[in-house]
């Protein structure tokens, strides 16, 4: 079951990538960006649920930048 964070999670993810095909659309003329365009491409096909709620609790990635 989808717990209202990970729903959160995924529509953000989902505004960014439209968002994303629009700029490269509008800029460049492209469908879409390809993936060696970029210095570092995340999979989040393979980030658990787990995974995410970790910087939410301080011990993932975010409290090391904030």
């Amino acid at each position: 079951m989808k717990t209202k964070y990970i729903r959160q999670i995924e529509n953000d993810i989902d505004q960014l990538d439209k968002e994303q095909r629009d700029f490269f659309k509008k800029v460049y003329g492209k469908k879409d960006a390809s993936p060696y365009e970029f210095d570092i491409v995340i999979n989040c096909d393979y980030i658990t649920e787990r995974k995410m709620r970790s910087s939410d609790s301080g011990r993932g990635p975010e409290s090391k930048i904030r």
